[in-house]
Order: structure tokens, then C-alpha cells, then sequence
């Protein structure tokens, strides 16, 4: 593999154009071979006839030399082009890399110190290394020997002259630029800040476990054990942000040599090996103090843990066996599939479900399209994660996965391969036996089926990759937990999912009432009672969308949430109103009405969350932007895909009017509808979710985000001091003046006023208790204990 692909493949997708421009060297270089070979000046023929024949060899000679100082011009103009490239490509790596590690370092300082001031709680107190402090990296490890700037070295050319980009080698330079940009560049809310000029904020990207006022020890030392191994994780990757422009740099030395026949790479090296991004070694030691921290506080002194905790694997490659065995299950459940039908034909009316026919399929029907509207949905996910493992889109990053987990595409695939079988094999044995043989032997086998699937999922062992199911589970239970706690991108990513799949929490009531009331007692009570239901279910997952609007605008305040919470209120509309319409539906002419108002609120919401669509979660449609209606940066190659998918979408957006040609049809006919309408929609959010992945991608990548590190908050006094403002030593000064000048009026007036000021003197005291600040560090201290417990 050429390493132009190899640089592409590897690289951080967020940190893209902070890498080394490789392929614009390699045209750089080429160039300055072409300004070698190239003969721009020529002379007219006309001319040279006009000489005479005696100033013939004057003027050969003349040209010559002019053809010769032209290629000497060409070629000194290109090489100039090349050393500022060079210039310019150290700059952006070392300050680069010197803004990521004074984030990185300070993340694990800020960790360190929380780690230190938190209580023991049932756990003793973990042996630290000797060399152990909570003041920061560096300050008491054996390696602060080390001047800072004797990694900032400029190598000698043996005339002692200085190289012209020796300047860039020195970190307090790049400090200082970084500073001077940072002061001279206008703050703009259009903009991303810079990840080097954030810093961590306890009230913004800090977590919280603070249960009344008692501290949960167990989850704050899951939170910091989890911020360390991310910390960690941060920490490797920016060395192999190292690592690949060491290489890009010796790779393009390498190629200027073959090229032009040069010997440079010797001290082009010598020179990238003085760079800061090279010669740092804070993060060698920041590694080794993790390391050491994590293994010795939460595995005890068990290094190999703590080590196979701490590693991220590597890029994964499937096995053989899982790539088999996601061809076979999925062959076989075609195979059973095609059974099914076969055995259907002449017993199921699938069309009419009021036919009498050998098996009422009605009362199955729900329960399979109750299990298969996920599997779809499942299905659809393992070629979505597919295409963004191409595509380097990070979904550890966007979704809160846990680096380490080695779940994959492949896994995804293979866990919907296995349920189509189960599904198909379960559908397969109730029609074959339900076809032969009666009773309720015929049910077993779908219920057998719930059971397993809950089972595999709620599983508490650790197999079946018990890390995603908790987290899986966690996010429903914190999409279920709205509006009581912050919204993630995850939580109303899932929640968006959970809409399309509104029509299966109504199968599943339907279900859960079928194996207790009709399967034994057969009077059809659930589909009754199922239409007055029905509504109210499928309303859950807009309405819970609609609170995590809320919670967004309350922590954001930005009015542009109250809009998605009106998106979501008008769908709900469409719901109730079509519910109305649909509940008592008579020949008479008064229900026109009715359903006039469905099919307005319908169309408004359909509208409104076709806008939303385009506009917000995928930011196309932009008028101005340089791709006709789409926008700026595209992630996929093809614009066509774009236009499809806008018209697409639109097209299943309004899949709900294919119900209003089934209106004259029986309710119980018309759930075949209603699962083709079902797919229809959980296919158009399949499509969704590639644009909205995207844009999301698009906005990490221009913010420079590669991560998203949420350090705990934890009891500290030494904490709350440093952020407590403490009195100004010269407004102190100006306060006693005028006490004194107080006090001396004061003795001017008569015993009755000395009296009555006496009598108020309690109240006197407490207004200067509340003005005054404490003198001592012990008054304030105390002082701020009773404000905490305040």
C-alpha cells in the first residue's frame, strides 16, 4: 500500500487537516523536477534571421545564457515554494500537537486531583507510586530534571548560520503565536473555539453523583476510572499522530532525494528529529503515570489487567467463523421463509384476515411483525455501521461507544442473522403445526421466541457482549428518563429510531394481552379494546422526543429546540386527530370533517418534519452553497445520492395516505397495511440515519473533535476555594476608612440614639456577618462549608 492511502486510512478523521499534506509535496516536488527540465525561453525565428551572420555566435551565446539563468529563476522559485510548504506544514503540526497535549495533560491532572480528594469509601486507600502528587504532571517526576526547552533544538549546518526554520522548534514561540492568534482573532459565534483555549468547566461538561446532599463514592470512581481510560486512549492516539508525521516528513525527504538526485534526507531528518511534535516527551511520561495510577488505584497492582484494560485493540478483522455463519443463518432463513409461504397458500387469508380459514393468523400476526419490525431495523444498522467504518466516520465519538468494545459491523450482522433464523424458524413450526395438528400447541413456539430474545438481551453474564446490551439498555432507560436528565446525542439519535418503531410498543400491548385474556379464554377482548389503546402508545416516542426538546432548551436556551419541540407536538396532533377520526367511522357525512382535520394535521406535520429534515439534521437545501441546494463539504463522492434521498424521503414521508385508499376496508384487513407502511418508514429512517451521521461527523471534523472526556465533580474544599473570589486587599483597606469615620460620628450623637442603636445592635451584627468576609482561612473554610450545606 502507497502511503498517500496508508496516511488517508489511519489518520483521525477530525484531525485531518492537521496531518502533513503529503500528496501536495509529492506535486511540489515534481514541479521543481519540471522547472529542471523545462526550457521556457526560446527566441523568435524572425529575429534570428535579421542578425547578421558575424553576430551569430554572440547571440547563441547570449541565449544560452538567458535560457540558463531563466531555469536557474523556475527552479529557485519552486524550491522557495517548497521550503515555505515546509515551514508551514511545521508550524500546523507543532502547534497542533502542543494545543492537543496541554488538553490532554491538563484532563489528566484535573482526574489525578479528583482522584485524590475523593473518599475512600469501602475501598482502601490504593498505594501510589513515590513519585505521586496531585499538584500536576511533571512537578515531582524524576524526569523534571529535563529543561523545557532542551527538546527545542536547531541542528548546526557547521557555518554556525541559523536554518530559517529553526524558530519553530521552540515550544515558548509556538505558546507565544498561539496566543498572539488567539488575542488578535475576533471571538465569532459562527466559528468553532479552538479545543486548546476550552477549558474543562465543572458546570458544563462536568457528571454529577450527588444524591441530596451524600456523595455516591461507587459511581464517581466508575466515572474517573472510565474519563482515565479514555484519557489514555486520548494519549495514544495524538502519538500516533506523531508517529504518521514523522513518517509523511521522511517519506517526503526520501522522494526529494530520488527525485532530483539530491542528498538532503540526512539533514532533513536531523531537523524534523528537533521539532517539538518529536522531541516532546510529556507524553511518554503522562503514559507512564497513568499507567501506573490506573493499575495501582483501580486493579490493585495487577499490571495485566490493567494493561489489557487500558490498550485499545487494534483495527479489527472478522474471523472466518463469523462471516460464515452470518452467510449460512441468513441462507437457511430465506430457505424457511420460502416455506412459510408454501405452507400459507390455501390456510392463510392474508389479505382478508376475517376469512374463516384453518389458522387465525390475526392473532400471530402482531406478535411476528411485533419481533420483525426490529430485526428489519437491526438489519439496516449493520449496513449503516458498515458504510461508516468506510467511510472513517466515528461512531465511538458520535454514539459514546466505548473504544474497547470489539463489537462491529460484523457482530451487528450476525446478531440479525441469528433472529431472522429464530424468527423464520418460529413462524415456519406454528404454521406447520397449526396446519396438522390443533389446540394451542401452535403458540408455544412464537412465545418460546420472546423469551429467548428477552433473555439474550437482559442476559446479566458476561457473554452475548454484555458491555454493548448495558449500554443499549442504558440509553432506553435514559431516552424513557426525559426530561429528568441531560440529552446526548445518543439519547434522541435512539429516540428518533424509537418513533419509527412507534407501531411496535402497540403489538406489543397486543401481544402481552393475547397471551393472558384471548389465547384462554378466545371472546377477542385485546382487539377491542386495542383501537382506544393503540394511540396512546404509539404517541410515547414523539412525546418523549418532545421532553428531550425541552430539557435541551432549558440547558441551551436556544430557541431553535423549542422549534423541534413543536415538530414533535404536531405529530402527536396527527396521531390524536387520526385516532378521532378513525374511532367511531360511519357512512355519515359527518365524519368528513374529521377526517378533513387528519388530513390537514397530517399534512402540516409532514411538512414540518420534511423542513427539519433537510434543513437541521442533515443541513442540506443551502441556497448559497457551492453544490446546488446541498451544501459545502460532502462526505460521499456522488451528489446524486443527496438529490435521491431529498426526494425519497419525501416520498416516505407521506407513506401514512396510503392508508386513505384502505378506508372502506375492515380494521383487521388493513394491519397489512399498516406493516408495509411500517417498513416503509423504518427504511426511510435507515436512509436518515446515513445524512444525519454525517452531518454530525461533518461538525466534529470542523471543530477538530475527537473526543468527549466527562471528568466527574467531587467534594473538594480545596476545590470550592480556588473558585471562590476572595476580597480585594485595597477595598478592605477602603472599607475600614469609612468604618472608622462611622465609628467616630458615632460618638457625636445623644444617649437616646446610642440607645435605640443599642436595641438594634443584633440585626446590626448580622447584616455586617453577611457583608463582612471572613478574616481567617479557617473563617472562610467554615464559611463555605455552611454555604455548601446551605
Amino acid at each position: 500500500m502507497k502511503f498517500g492511502k496508508y496516511l488517508q486510512r489511519h489518520q483521525v478523521p477530525e484531525w485531518r487537516k492537521k496531518y502533513v499534506f503529503y500528496k501536495q509535496f509529492k506535486k511540489q516536488i515534481k514541479a521543481i523536477k519540471r522547472s529542471l527540465n523545462e526550457d521556457e525561453f526560446s527566441v523568435p525565428s524572425q529575429h534570428q534571421q535579421q542578425q547578421s551572420s558575424s553576430n551569430l555566435q554572440d547571440s547563441n551565446m547570449l541565449n544560452e545564457s538567458m535560457i540558463q539563468i531563466q531555469k536557474e529563476r523556475n527552479t529557485e522559485r519552486e524550491e522557495k515554494k517548497f521550503e515555505a510548504m515546509l515551514a508551514e506544514e511545521f508550524e500546523k503540526v507543532n502547534s497542533f500537537y502542543l494545543q492537543q497535549e496541554d488538553i490532554f495533560i491538563k484532563q489528566f491532572n484535573d482526574i489525578r486531583e479528583r482522584l485524590d480528594t475523593l473518599p475512600a469509601g469501602k475501598d482502601k486507600e490504593s498505594k501510589r507510586p513515590a513519585w505521586y502528587s496531585k499538584t500536576g504532571i511533571l512537578h515531582h517526576h524524576p524526569s523534571e530534571s529535563r529543561k523545557s526547552g532542551s527538546h527545542s533544538r536547531t541542528p548546526s549546518n557547521g557555518s554556525g548560520a541559523s536554518s530559517p526554520l529553526s524558530d519553530l522548534t521552540n515550544s515558548t514561540n509556538i505558546r507565544h503565536r498561539l496566543k498572539v492568534a488567539a488575542a488578535s482573532e475576533p471571538a465569532s459565534p459562527a466559528q468553532p473555539i479552538p479545543n486548546a483555549f476550552k477549558v474543562i468547566a465543572h458546570a458544563t461538561n462536568a457528571e454529577t453523583y450527588w444524591s441530596s446532599k451524600k456523595l455516591n463514592v461507587t459511581k464517581v470512581r466508575r466515572a474517573l476510572k472510565r474519563a482515565l481510560e479514555e484519557n489514555y486512549r486520548e494519549i495514544q492516539v495524538l502519538k500516533e499522530y506523531v508517529s504518521l508525521n514523522h513518517t509523511a516528513f521522511r517519506k517526503i525527504f526520501k522522494k526529494y532525494d530520488k527525485i532530483l538526485g539530491r542528498s538532503r534526507s540526512v539533514e532533513g531528518m536531523r531537523f524534523v528529529e528537533s521539532q517539538y511534535f518529536n522531541s516532546s516527551k510529556k507524553l511518554v511520561v503522562a503514559e507512564t503515570e497513568i499507567e501506573d495510577l490506573y493499575i495501582n488505584v483501580f486493579k490493585h497492582g495487577n499490571r495485566r489487567d490493567g494493561m489489557a484494560k487500558l490498550r485499545v485493540p487494534k483495527e479489527y478483522h472478522a474471523p472466518p467463523h463469523i462471516v460464515f455463519s452470518t452467510g449460512a443463518l441468513t441462507g437457511a432463513s430465506i430457505v424457511l421463509f420460502i416455506f412459510c409461504i408454501r405452507y400459507m397458500i390455501g390456510f392463510v387469508s392474508v389479505f382478508y384476515f376475517d376469512s374463516e380459514t384453518p389458522i387465525d393468523f390475526l392473532s400471530i400476526f402482531m406478535l411476528f411483525r411485533f419481533i420483525g419490525l426490529p430485526i428489519i431495523l437491526l438489519w439496516y444498522f449493520g449496513i449503516l455501521f458498515y458504510v461508516c467504518s468506510g467511510k472513517k466516520i466515528n461512531l465511538f465519538l458520535i454514539l459514546g461507544w466505548d473504544a474497547r468494545s470489539h463489537i462491529t459491523h460484523y457482530h451487528i450482522l450476525l446478531l440479525a442473522a441469528s433472529l431472522t433464523f429464530l424468527w423464520t424458524g418460529a413462524l415456519f413450526l406454528y404454521i406447520y403445526i397449526a396446519t396438522h395438528f390443533s389446540g394451542r400447541l401452535p403458540v408455544l413456539f412464537p412465545f418460546l421466541l420472546i423469551i429467548i430474545i428477552l433473555s439474550v438481551v437482559f442476559c446479566p453474564f458476561n457473554i452475548f457482549f454484555r458491555q454493548s446490551r448495558m449500554w443499549l439498555i442504558t440509553t432506553f432507560g435514559r431516552i424513557f428518563s426525559a426530561p429528568f436528565l441531560p440529552v446526548k446525542f445518543k439519547d434522541f439519535f435512539f429516540g428518533d429510531q424509537l418513533t419509527s418503531l412507534s407501531i411496535v410498543l402497540s403489538d406489543m400491548e397486543y401481544v402481552f394481552c393475547y397471551f393472558v385474556k384471548d389465547l384462554w379464554s378466545g371472546d377477542d377482548l385485546c382487539w377491542r379494546i386495542n383501537p382506544y389503546v393503540k394511540p396512546c402508545l404509539i404517541s410515547i416516542p414523539p412525546l418523549l422526543r418532545a421532553l428531550q426538546s425541552l430539557r435541551r432548551y432549558r440547558d441551551a436556551k436556544q430557541r431553535v429546540h423549542l422549534l423541534n419541540f413543536g415538530k414533535y407536538s404536531m405529530s402527536i396532533l396527527s396521531i390524536v386527530t387520526s385516532a378521532i377520526a378513525h374511532a367511531q367511522l360511519t357512512p355519515d357525512p359527518g365524519n368528513f370533517g374529521l377526517m378533513a382535520l387528519w388530513y390537514f394535521t397530517a399534512s402540516i406535520s409532514t411538512i414540518y418534519s420534511c423542513a427539519w429534515d433537510f434543513l437541521m439534521d442533515w443541513g442540506v437545501l443551502r441556497l448559497h452553497s457551492r453544490n446546488f441546494l446541498l451544501r459545502d463539504h460532502l462526505y460521499y463522492r456522488h451528489k446524486s445520492v443527496y438529490y435521491f434521498a431529498i426526494v425519497s424521503n419525501i416520498i416516505m414521508r407521506v407513506s401514512w395516505a396510503v392508508n386513505i385508499s384502505f378506508e372502506s376496508y375492515s380494521s383487521k384487513t388493513k394491519e397489512l397495511i399498516v406493516l408495509i407502511t411500517s417498513i416503509i418508514e423504518v427504511t426511510r429512517r435507515f436512509q436518515w440515519n446515513f445524512f444525519r451521521l454525517e452531518n454530525e461527523h461533518l461538525s466534529n471534523v470542523g471543530k477538530f473533535k475527537a473526543f468527549e472526556l466527562r471528568i466527574p465533580e467531587t467534594f473538594s474544599i480545596a476545590g470550592k476555594l480556588s473558585q471562590m473570589v476572595l476580597p480585594d486587599p485595597i477595598e478592605e483597606e477602603k472599607h475600614e476608612e469609612s468604618t472608622k469615620l462611622e465609628n467616630q460620628s458615632s460618638t457625636t450623637e445623644d444617649d437616646n440614639n446610642q440607645s435605640s442603636s443599642t436595641n438594634s445592635s443584633p440585626a446590626c451584627e448580622n447584616h455586617q456577618a453577611i457583608n463582612t468576609p471572613p478574616s481567617s482561612p479557617e473563617d472562610l473554610v467554615a464559611a463555605n462549608i455552611v454555604a455548601l450545606d446551605d
